[in-house]
């Protein structure tokens, strides 16, 4: 069960869910579960109870510009655990694909590393982004810097090809904040293109009028192995995928 599950999906809450286990795992050992079962229902508690502590902490962020009893609030704060809902989304792992963001447990975070499809692009950012790495077909691991790295990433998202245009503003100056030219995208496309031998494989180049545009090659699949806390260009607020 992901942490970060559909809530669109019909079935019980998490807080309906976390009320009934609890409930029936109080109970006597007659009339309550066995050993095999307690197991697997203390597991779907952990995951219920970090998505409500992830919601909680969500609300208490977005009720900071809100009037409040700052005496009697401060009093409390210094008794949570966590005070941000990133220093608790940075304890997880996350694996992100052009259709879906997911929380996974940490066991199945390294096994689908081992698990790299003939067609896939594997990007992994290790140890608080000191390694920003990319592999292509379970092949060996290339080091990228920061830039390349998530113009990569944001290439390997778009389901539709993007021009110099669109990847100054999705990139550089909405997600790095930082103001280059198209000509020194196309420079570091260049050597993107010089530095992966699979280049050709993964990206396809296309025209919008007269202007150029990238975009993943048909039949091509991503993913990316980062921490739950990691922000990508597209989530932003600024691309229309």
């Amino acid at each position: 069960m992901s942490i970060w599950a559909d809530r669109s999906t019909v079935g019980p809450s998490p807080q309906q869910a976390v009320y009934h286990f609890e409930r029936a795992l109080s109970e006597r050992e007659d009339h309550g579960f066995n050993d095999t079962q307690r197991m697997p229902s203390h597991m779907v508690l952990v995951n219920c109870s970090l998505l409500l502590a992830s919601e909680s902490l969500r609300a208490i962020k977005q009720l900071e510009d809100r009037l409040y009893d700052e005496k009697l609030v401060e009093r409390y704060r210094g008794e949570i655990l966590l005070q941000r809902a990133e220093e608790f989304a940075r304890a997880l792992y996350g694996i992100v694909t052009p259709a879906d963001r997911n929380i996974v447990a940490e066991e199945r975070y390294f096994a689908e590393q081992e698990e790299c499809l003939p067609n896939e692009v594997q990007l992994f950012i290790e140890n608080d982004r000191d390694g920003l790495l990319v592999r292509y077909g379970g092949g060996e691991w290339i080091g990228l810097d920061y830039a390349s790295f998530y113009l990569l990433a944001l290439l390997l998202y778009s389901e539709r090809p993007l021009t110099g245009d669109e990847i100054h503003q999705t990139l550089f100056f909405s997600f790095l904040e930082r103001e280059v030219t198209e000509a020194a995208i196309r420079k570091m496309i260049e050597r993107l293109r010089h530095r992966l031998p699979f280049w050709e494989s993964i990206i396809e180049t296309a025209r919008i009028g007269n202007r150029v545009a990238r975009r993943r090659q048909r039949g091509v699949s991503s993913r990316i192995f980062c921490r739950a806390s990691d922000v990508f260009p597209w989530e932003s607020g600024s691309f229309l995928k």
